[in-house]
């Protein structure tokens, strides 16, 4: 995502979303510390963003056009995971960075991909 971040921050506003409560800002901060993370994050502690795009594991993400308040992609970021806790020893596909670079140049991608992670807790919220 850092690199991602590097080469697309002229084009695109990066905002990492950590969607639960026990996410603390001391906790965020060596998190963007031990994997490098220099674009801004924030918690989502009710669940605003994640439900109103309909996320529902960690990693997901989301490239939003504000202005036609449009999702442009959703899903993950390559496929570096074909399951839970299950990694490919070589990426073959590049999800996230193809749909930057395709929005950027006006080619087609692929807008749509399912991501593989752990899911999101929605407990927390029914019991606030």
């Amino acid at each position: 995502m850092e690199e991602l971040y590097q080469n697309h921050q002229s084009n695109f506003n990066f905002i990492g979303v950590f969607p639960n409560f026990i996410s603390k800002e001391k906790d965020i901060q060596s998190f963007k510390e031990n994997y490098g993370i220099s674009f801004p994050t924030k918690t989502d502690y009710f669940k605003t963003l994640t439900n109103q795009f309909n996320v529902t594991v960690t990693p997901e993400v989301i490239v939003y056009d504000e202005l036609k308040r449009e999702v442009l992609y959703q899903g993950r970021i390559d496929d570096e995971f074909f399951a839970i806790g299950k990694r490919k020893q070589v990426v073959g596909s590049h999800d996230l960075s193809n749909a930057l670079n395709g929005i950027v140049a006006g080619i087609p991608f692929n807008k749509k991909t399912t991501p593989i992670g752990c899911f999101i807790n929605f407990e927390d919220l029914i019991k606030k």
